[in-house]
């Protein structure tokens, strides 16, 4: 994947929530490996796998990408994505 595609931080939001990969896949029926790839950045999800993964865990889709340097996801005191802003370090 070259640099310039945003990659799915996917494997981050499951450590967060303490899902493994056989769990993601039985939740949006597809295969552990396939969801292992996802999250090792060896094959771009497509837009609907991107968006079951969204719905079954909750969040917004956009939250699924990294961000470009010096940018931050920014999440209210009960966990709830607020957006994106400019990081303050």
């Amino acid at each position: 994947m070259s640099d310039s595609k945003k990659k799915v931080r996917l494997q981050h939001i499951l450590d967060e929530r303490k899902i493994n990969h056989i769990q993601l896949a039985e939740m949006i029926g597809i295969s552990p490996q396939a969801v292992g790839k996802i999250c090792n950045h060896k094959t771009a999800p497509s837009l609907k796998t991107l968006n079951s993964i969204a719905e079954k865990l909750e969040i917004e889709i956009h939250e699924l990408f990294e961000l470009s340097s010096g940018f931050d996801h920014i999440y209210d005191e009960k966990g709830n994505w607020k957006g994106i802003l400019p990081n303050c370090k």
